[in-house]
């Protein structure tokens, strides 16, 4: 629990400061270390996948989840770029990264409330009596 809620509170950090700070190279530096930080601490996350799911269909079916996620991000980041270029007219970058760190704050938010409740559902469930 420690270790997932450390990284989505970096991830969530490293967005606010997006929407807090100006984009310049201090703020690129922050969040260029926050990611090497989660980077490093997701390494630890995906050892514990592998010890959780010893079935290798279940492995490979998260792994491709995972990539699915990643693809549909890039493409909804993309997405986003070209509806504020051509439906709003924002062609400065730093207004359209800012714009987009939005929703990223929103989902980062539901993620850390989806950990809190999924990490407290199961401790609850560890405790009961069958």
């Amino acid at each position: 629990f420690r270790l997932s809620i450390s990284v989505e509170l970096i991830i969530f950090l490293g967005v606010l400061a997006v929407l807090i700070y100006p984009l310049e190279k201090p703020l690129a530096l922050f969040v260029y270390l926050g990611y090497q930080l989660t980077f490093a601490l997701g390494n630890y996350l995906v050892r514990c996948e592998t010890l959780l799911f010893v079935d290798n269909r279940r492995l490979a079916q998260l792994d491709m989840a995972k990539q699915v996620a990643y693809l549909l991000g890039m493409g909804s980041a993309w997405l986003g770029y070209q509806i504020f270029a051509e439906e709003f007219g924002i062609v400065d970058k730093v207004a359209q990264v800012t714009l987009l760190h939005w929703p990223l704050l929103a989902i980062e938010v539901i993620i850390i409330i989806c950990l809190l409740y999924a990490f407290r559902s199961s401790g609850n469930q560890a405790t009961r009596p069958a």
